[in-house]
């Protein structure tokens, strides 16, 4: 493994349900491209750190911060970020008290995006946010190509300790604990002759990336939210795949919340 899961945090609390959330799939054009077999949004990033999360449960902060550094990174940008700036996040966000262990109480992924709604994160502003149904793999993989990273909550099982590429879906959702991670790369190809699917997404975490499969994905992801910022527009409007705010806002209803208009 590329983390000792013995020094390694979580943090993620448990789902927080809100009958008001936008679902990705309701806004899903046909007309819509198909998805690349795949993307890798975040090979551009060669160190993306730790940022506390060996110490605190602060995952739920360091994938923002480290969805706004791979953001950065495609238009050109190198932006990097200290685990002091992922603990002014932690105290900012949920409440967190240095020197108060008993205020290390990890965060809720929905009032974290609410909360950068209303104010930028390292003067990247959230326009607006969906919900992704993890078991709809071709919506993962649209979301995120459309995107650039998606802002995955998943209830880790005991499993994801000691495999490489997380794939066992035997062990109950949560026997390790809730986390957060950040998306950086998919793939849909298919291995040995075409016979054996080699799907994999790939979250960042930890100060690494983790692999995973659509079926590990749908059975321990609980959340996963595709946010639509500036920061992917290269300030032009315009995005590294080619997508403008224009265009998403006419082709997928998705991208034309209210915030956009």
């Amino acid at each position: 493994m590329p983390y000792d899961p013995a020094r390694v945090r979580l943090g993620r609390k448990p789902l927080r349900a809100d009958g008001r959330t936008l679902r990705f799939s309701k806004y899903v054009s046909p007309a819509l491209p198909k998805a690349p077999a795949a993307i890798d949004y975040g090979g551009k990033v060669s160190q993306w750190g730790m940022l506390a999360n060996d110490r605190l449960g602060d995952c739920t902060c360091a994938g923002i911060l480290h969805m706004i550094m791979l953001w950065a990174s495609q238009l050109g940008v190198t932006r990097t970020f200290s685990d002091g700036d992922a603990v002014a996040l932690y105290e900012r966000l949920c409440g967190y008290q240095p020197g108060r262990p008993d205020s290390d109480q990890g965060g809720i992924e929905l009032d974290i995006l609410k909360a950068w709604r209303k104010a930028p994160i390292a003067d990247c502003q959230l326009l607006a946010f969906a919900a992704v149904d993890p078991t709809n793999w071709e919506h993962v993989k649209l979301a995120h190509w459309l995107a650039g990273s998606l802002y995955m909550g998943v209830n880790l099982p005991i499993s994801a300790q000691h495999e490489k590429v997380w794939s066992g879906t035997c062990d109950a959702p949560g026997s390790w604990g809730g986390h957060c991670m950040a998306t950086s790369a998919y793939r849909d190809t298919k291995a040995l002759f075409g016979l054996l699917s080699n799907a994999r997404l790939t979250a960042i975490t930890w100060g690494t990336t983790q692999e995973m499969t659509p079926a590990w994905v749908a059975r321990y992801c609980d959340e996963l939210w595709v946010p639509i910022t500036p920061a992917w527009f290269a300030g032009t409007g315009k995005a590294p795949n080619g997508f403008d705010l224009d265009q998403l806002e006419a082709d997928v209803a998705a991208i034309s919340f209210s915030p956009l208009n």
